[in-house]
């Protein structure tokens, strides 16, 4: 959760003061910007660790789309907020203007309308998918993953890419 909204900031920081919670994460640092924004000491707080299960994503999927366009096809994968950090590849795709690049982004999200904005505006190869349940199908039509998260080293979509053998 974002918490750019002042009121849910207070709420969540009185209830949690109110009892001892846990609070569980997906990863160190999502569980440390929690704590770290909301100006809160851990009580009992624990990551749980994503994970991929290959069976979903193995090599016969693994098909490249070299030879399916003229365009090299990246592929990238997450909710469309700051943290994901998609606006980077939108500078990215400023500077590669003419070029044989094509950028799909799957995830929906509060910067939607935004992230819009500046692909019309700059006329960019980038294309808003919006949300699926099936990208162990999907992601064998491009070339390449990409990721660009501010605060994600290593996270799940890396994970099913790697599971396909995909470049990423």
């Amino acid at each position: 959760m974002e918490y750019k909204n002042v009121h849910m900031r207070l709420l969540d920081k009185i209830t949690y003061r109110l009892r001892e919670n846990v609070i569980i994460a997906v990863a160190k640092g999502a569980l440390e910007e929690y704590f770290s924004v909301l100006k809160l000491k851990p009580h009992k707080a624990f990551s749980l660790y994503t994970f991929v299960d290959i069976r979903d994503f193995n090599s016969s999927q693994a098909v490249a789309a070299l030879n399916s366009s003229c365009n090299f096809k990246l592929i990238t994968v997450g909710a469309l907020r700051s943290g994901k950090n998609h606006k980077f590849w939108l500078e990215v795709f400023k500077k590669l203007k003419g070029e044989n690049f094509e950028l799909d982004i799957y995830g929906a999200g509060p910067l939607d309308k935004s992230l819009q904005e500046i692909i019309v505006k700059n006329d960019l190869k980038v294309n808003l998918k919006g949300q699926v349940k099936n990208i162990p199908q999907v992601i064998n039509q491009y070339d390449c993953y990409v990721m660009s998260s501010a605060f994600e080293g290593f996270y799940l979509r890396v994970l099913e890419a790697m599971a396909m053998q995909f470049p990423l």
